[in-house]
């Protein structure tokens, strides 16, 4: 997908990390060239041999709001919507993510 929307990636690379109980989970992960200064994700694709980390994972918090503030909108923006991603992007004089959770003991905010 970051290809044919014209964003250069870094070359996939193998993962892999054995868990507590000694099952071994397998990944292939890639990076963007340009992650707009940490602001872009990067990408996994889990093996279809390894348990997914999200269906043993514990519950209870709710993304409620997750916003990237940088002084480069425009392209962060631009790159955002080529990749299909949902969040705001918000002018701001350095970059960084702001996020407000709700977990079991209320709501929070990480920026």
């Amino acid at each position: 997908m970051a290809t044919s929307a014209g964003i250069a990636i870094d070359e996939p690379r193998d993962g892999s990390r054995a868990r507590t109980d000694g099952a071994l989970l397998r990944w292939k992960s890639f990076s963007l060239k340009d992650d707009r200064e940490g602001l872009m994700p990067f990408f996994i694709e889990w093996s279809r041999e390894s348990i997914h980390p999200s269906q043993e994972a514990p519950v209870g918090c709710k993304l409620l709001h997750f916003a990237a503030h940088s002084p480069s909108i425009e392209q962060l923006t631009s790159d955002a919507e080529k990749l299909g991603l949902n969040f705001d992007v918000k002018p701001g004089e350095r970059s960084q993510f702001h996020a407000r959770i709700l977990g079991t003991k209320g709501e929070f905010e990480l920026t």
